[in-house]
């Protein structure tokens, strides 16, 4: 997905398209994970790989984490923190070794962020798969979704699209999504392009458009929101939101510090902040420095689009040195922190925490920084 996306949005910044802008009291939580669980006779295996925002501009987002607790773990929640909880509580109790003679089920679970405007929107790319020990598929979800910040909703196809006035703006529409498509030939002939659209997102002045295809195959289709706004297909209410010429709900009041701290490596162990030795890089501050300036590689697209700044993570510093539950509570665009979450994973183990003498769990602060040469 992200290399496909990675043309669509250099053509954009080269279109003069506005660049996305995050707010700096959002906090994105990086998970990997590749566990097993055991219930009964009953084996799952997760391969998880999620961008999840537990905070966008100091907002906690209960609409939106409603739909992605539903969607990517399949529980009712409104906090990442109890969704995540009541989501590995279903699986059954954590196991390191495969048993035998057990029946063995596969969840791959994805959530990417595409775009944020700050303030306005956030858009994401959400994949689920769920496969039984036979290989065959029980269930998959990918869609994108668009989420409106300011008024906490998660935008569906009525807020946005008309429908069509005659089959003129139909044909118009097709011809649109076939121009903008980026999917195998293959996959494009079992397309069927008259039952889109079925979900988008908003990037900027684009529109991404799922065009559904192979649960491995990333297909959408772009698709300028000028040139739907010319076939008459969008709703005036979206056009003047997208202006920003819409009322925001009043902004509730709410922490943004407390789903930083949420440990999402669930660990049975506490995190210890009154420490007598603080975490240390192999051969100190200067080493550390080294080693990112040495391992970072600047996106192409926050290249193009000119982002510079700086990303601070927060992460845990483990009793063994080695690094768990990568936050991001500094963001500045998808792609930018994304490297900076990348460049932190390849970190060494640490000399960890101390406290009278004893190594413990800790949690310690990153500011990485990107900035462009003048040729660039």
């Amino acid at each position: 997905m992200r290399n496909r996306l990675l043309a669509v949005i250099v053509l954009m910044a080269c279109s003069c398209f506005a660049a996305m802008a995050q707010g700096r009291n959002s906090i994105v939580k990086y998970v990997t994970e590749n566990n097993l669980y055991r219930s009964g006779n009953d084996v799952t295996v997760t391969n998880i790989d999620v961008e999840w925002p537990a905070s966008l501009d100091g907002n906690g987002m209960p609409a939106l984490q409603k739909v992605l607790c539903k969607e990517l773990l399949g529980v009712s929640a409104t906090t990442m923190e109890n969704g995540w909880r009541e989501f590995h509580a279903s699986l059954g109790m954590r196991i390191n070794h495969m048993p035998d003679s057990v029946v063995r089920h596969y969840v791959y679970v994805k959530l990417e962020r595409l775009w944020q405007e700050n303030g306005r929107y956030a858009s994401f790319y959400l994949k689920r798969q769920e496969v039984g020990q036979d290989g065959v598929q029980k269930a998959e979800l990918k869609k994108f979704i668009t989420y409106d910040i300011a008024n906490d909703k998660v935008l569906n196809l009525d807020d946005v699209f008309n429908e069509y006035v005659d089959e003129n703006t139909r044909v118009a529409f097709e011809a649109l999504l076939d121009q903008g498509a980026y999917c195998d030939a293959e996959d494009r002939q079992m397309i069927d392009l008259t039952t889109l659209p079925a979900d988008f997102a908003v990037m900027g002045n684009v529109a991404l458009i799922n065009l559904g295809g192979p649960y491995d195959h990333d297909d959408f289709a772009t698709v300028s929101l000028n040139n739907l706004y010319q076939l008459g297909l969008l709703k005036h209410g979206f056009v003047k939101w997208l202006e920003g010429k819409t009322k925001s709900k009043p902004k509730k009041k709410e922490s943004v510090l407390a789903p930083a701290n949420f440990d999402a490596s669930l660990a049975g162990d506490s995190i210890v902040y009154n420490i007598n030795a603080a975490p240390l890089f192999p051969g100190g501050q200067d080493s550390l420095i080294a080693f990112i300036k040495s391992n970072i590689t600047y996106p192409a697209v926050d290249m193009a689009l000119k982002h510079q700044g700086r990303v601070t993570l927060s992460f845990v510093v483990e009793a063994d040195g080695s690094l768990s539950d990568v936050t991001v509570v500094e963001p500045l665009s998808p792609g930018l922190d994304r490297e900076a979450v990348r460049v932190v994973r390849l970190m060494p183990k640490l000399r960890p925490g101390e406290r009278n003498g004893v190594n413990v769990r800790t949690r310690m602060t990153l500011p990485i920084y990107f900035r462009l040469s003048n040729n660039s």
